[in-house]
């Protein structure tokens, strides 16, 4: 069992999958790894990553504002504490 502990799913370019995510989670399940934490880098895309982490069982998204994203508006710890109380 492997556990890909840091990846973008909400960021891929799916034409090289055809256009499907479950390709490429297919794709990784044959290969042996069996869950994904989905690392989000801002809070505008966030809830494509909780989407994807809610739509696949073995998916898990982490909450977080990457160093190198500018923010429209500065994130707050407890902002993020709250998002992170999402079950997925």
């Amino acid at each position: 069992m492997l556990v890909d502990s840091h990846c973008h799913l909400n960021c891929l370019d799916l034409s090289l999958y055809e256009n499907s995510l479950q390709t490429v989670i297919d794709n990784a399940t044959a290969n042996q790894v069996s869950h994904f934490l989905c690392v989000s880098i801002d809070l505008p895309t966030l809830p494509n990553v909780l989407a994807i982490a809610e739509h696949y069982t073995n998916v898990f998204a982490s909450v977080g504002v990457h160093p190198n994203e500018a923010a429209p508006e500065p994130v707050t710890q407890q902002q993020l504490m709250q998002l992170a109380q999402h079950p997925k």
